[in-house]
């Protein structure tokens, strides 16, 4: 374990991680997604979603480990195709389970859509960024 870590370039990951929170912000702001990804979500509305400082937390820490797990899987001198395979793969992974996530909730499949495609962007992105 501790050799997959010393793997890990951890001045990236903390670049990536706070350039992730702000592709996150803008993905589903109005200029991109924000306003079909609201209109989807206010139709499901549940009285008390809980606080968004909890909610940001949980994406923070969720993508540092996403992160994390790339960096240790790519190491050094990946090619950046291999980062970007690597990172699409890791996509998928979370795809799947979005998709079980959002079906158990019951949720829509374009909330599903615009969510999945998020992290198809960011893991595909992070992937090639880490292996450079």
């Amino acid at each position: 374990m501790t050799e997959l870590l010393a793997r890990v370039s951890w001045l990236e990951v903390a670049f990536l991680l706070a350039l992730s929170l702000l592709l996150d912000a803008l993905w589903h702001s109005p200029l991109m997604f924000g306003t079909p990804w609201m209109k989807e979500l206010e139709a499901r509305r549940r009285p008390d979603r809980g606080p968004v400082l909890v909610a940001l937390i949980a994406v923070a820490a969720l993508h540092f480990a996403l992160l994390v797990g790339l960096g240790a899987l790519l190491g050094e001198g990946a090619s950046t195709a291999r980062g970007l395979l690597v990172g699409l793969v890791a996509a998928l992974g979370c795809a799947v389970i979005l998709g079980v996530a959002f079906w158990l909730a019951r949720l829509t499949w374009r909330l599903y859509c615009i969510d999945a495609g998020f992290y198809l962007v960011f893991l595909a992105l992070a992937g090639a960024a880490l292996a450079y």
